[in-house]
């Protein structure tokens, strides 16, 4: 897990927001955390299970504002399958229609939130991962140390190999 964090920690920092987004918000995090813990369900309902309990509560206790896991997950399926912010065409969507992610400008702090009149939700994109990175570490260090019976380098994880450190062999 922590290898993933910091991949999308690293993308950040080098505004690759793309990898960043994709790591974050599809790739990893919420769909590799619900899917070790073994949540029931499909992976929609596991992914918005996850983010209701992990990602929720960090928008809600940093910026006051309520983001519904399913939001969430409709975000993800649009930019994982249409590579779009606009979740309009999305079969489950509650509230928000857009999103705008917004990329760090030197002297300017952006804050979550609602464009007035519309169903346009602007997030800046690195606190945005980051976010996602707290919620990552949070549920692997409550999960791992509750489950003993599992590693953090569990085999169901990507790793990646070093072929001179792990023995294998290429020809």
């Amino acid at each position: 897990m922590k290898a993933m964090v910091e991949s999308v920690r690293r993308s950040a920092e080098t505004s690759n927001w793309c990898a960043a987004l994709a790591l974050a918000l599809m790739l990893m995090l919420p769909d590799v955390c619900s899917n070790i813990e073994g949540t029931p369900g499909g992976v929609g309902a596991r992914y918005t299970r996850w983010c209701d309990r992990w990602i929720s509560p960090i928008y809600s206790d940093q910026h006051d504002i309520i983001i519904p896991g399913g939001e969430f997950y409709v975000l993800r399926c649009a930019y994982l399958h249409e590579g779009s912010e606009d979740v309009s065409n999305q079969q489950k969507k509650d509230v928000i229609e857009r999103y705008r992610f917004l990329a760090p400008q030197k002297g300017l702090t952006v804050h979550p939130r609602q464009i007035g009149g519309t169903r346009i939700f602007q997030l800046p994109i690195q606190q945005f991962c980051e976010i996602f990175c707290i919620a990552a570490e949070s549920w692997s260090a409550t999960f791992f140390a509750t489950r003993l019976d599992i590693a953090d380098s569990d085999d169901r994880i990507l790793k990646f190999y070093d072929p001179a450190v792990d023995g294998i062999r290429l020809t």
